[in-house]
């Protein structure tokens, strides 16, 4: 899948990297795709990434010692198939894949396949894209998605490749991961490029165990419900995915939400709620309650905003700030939590601290149960 897993293979195949505070109890070996980032990649010889830390947490005091292996993503499944390697990570389930590994109750974290354009191109929607010049990885399942819908890309040997020929102007558009694209803009500080329209693919990444294997099923699943429970999960996520909002960009969400209260619609309440959310494009997008004697048809502050971003083809959102009359923040009720975790569970909301001041947390957070229902 990648070429580049020659340079790296020599120096970190079958390396062993024994779980912080563990004895060499239960043996795992962990097969994975070295170069998924934020997920799974090498970085100096060694194996980092958000799956990478999530299972060191989850293994945290148990008697156990993890083997990494780096591997290319078919060599992956195969060797789990074959029972060579005790689990990986970043797997879609289906149900082909059901019958051949166990997967953990809960999922890991979203897969959000996606069309990116640039502040320079006119490319908004998949059916603009016939006759463009659409870059992606080569072998790589958003080849072949592209390829299925009719568009003929433009190859490159990685994700990060791709993505940097539409940064610098050299393409119409990019296909892939949303959380890679994302950390790679972050990393190497590319700007301009967002992802745009309604995803290609969207579905749940989860870690897989071997057949059979059902101690470590149970030690995955114990783990990860304990680690939500008391927020490390969360702060995992946050770290490798999340982007903190600047005092500018709080400022900005704060005078759109403002602007937007003056046009709310509550005749019945009376309470006029205005809500702005601030898009990966860099754009703050408005909204205003809009009250209906029907309360039902009524739609809320930051519905409003949603929508209004939705409709200009903005899907995925850095963060959101509501306010009551008044200029107090308004901590977003339950549609409008769970309307927020459909576009990312990492979108920040900004509260007030109590002190004078404010501070942001997931809109996951806020969620009793993962964002994404299986």
């Amino acid at each position: 899948m990648k070429e580049r897993f020659a340079v790296f293979l020599a120096l970190a195949l079958c390396c062993l990297f024994p779980v912080q505070g563990a004895s060499a109890g239960r043996e795992i070996v962990y097969g994975f795709d070295g170069d998924y980032p934020p997920h799974t990649f090498i970085r100096d010889g060694k194996p980092e990434g958000f799956d990478i830390d999530v299972l060191r947490a989850i293994l945290e005091n148990r008697d156990a010692t993890v083997i990494y292996k780096p591997l290319q993503w078919a060599e992956v499944q195969e060797d789990l198939r074959r029972g060579t390697v005790h689990m990986t990570s970043g797997m879609a389930k289906t149900k082909e894949r059901e019958a051949l590994y166990l997967f953990p109750a809960a999922p890991l974290s979203d897969l959000r396949i996606s069309l990116f354009s640039s502040d320079r191109g006119q490319v908004r929607f998949l059916s603009g894209l016939k006759g463009k010049r659409v870059a992606t990885q080569k072998g790589s399942l958003y080849q072949k998605i592209l390829e299925e819908r009719g568009v003929t890309p433009v190859l490159y040997e990685t994700e990060a490749d791709a993505l940097q020929v539409l940064v610098r102007g050299d393409a119409d558009a990019f296909a892939g991961s949303e959380d890679t694209a994302f950390y790679n803009l972050r990393e190497k500080g590319w700007s301009g490029v967002y992802p745009v329209s309604t995803p290609l693919r969207a579905s749940t990444l989860h870690y897989a165990v071997r057949k059979g294997d059902t101690e470590l099923l149970g030690i995955l699943n114990e783990g990860l419900e304990r680690i939500r429970k008391n927020g490390t999960l969360d702060r995992l996520y946050r770290q490798w995915f999340v982007t903190e909002l600047t005092e500018e960009e709080i400022g900005m969400l704060r005078k759109g939400a403002e602007e937007a209260v003056r046009f709310a619609y509550a005749p019945y309440s009376g309470i006029q709620g205005g809500a702005a959310v601030l898009g990966f494009s860099g754009k703050v997008y408005r909204g205003c309650t809009v009250e209906n004697a029907l309360s039902s048809c009524t739609t809320g502050a930051v519905q409003a905003a949603v929508l209004n971003a939705a409709a200009s083809g903005e899907t995925r959102f850095r963060g959101v700030l509501s306010l009551l009359p008044g200029g107090g923040t308004a901590v977003p009720g339950a549609q409008e939590r769970q309307i927020l975790c459909e576009f990312g569970r990492e979108t920040l909301v900004v509260l007030d601290d109590g002190q004078g001041g404010v501070r942001t947390v997931m809109v996951s957070e806020l969620l009793p149960f993962p964002c994404r229902v299986e």
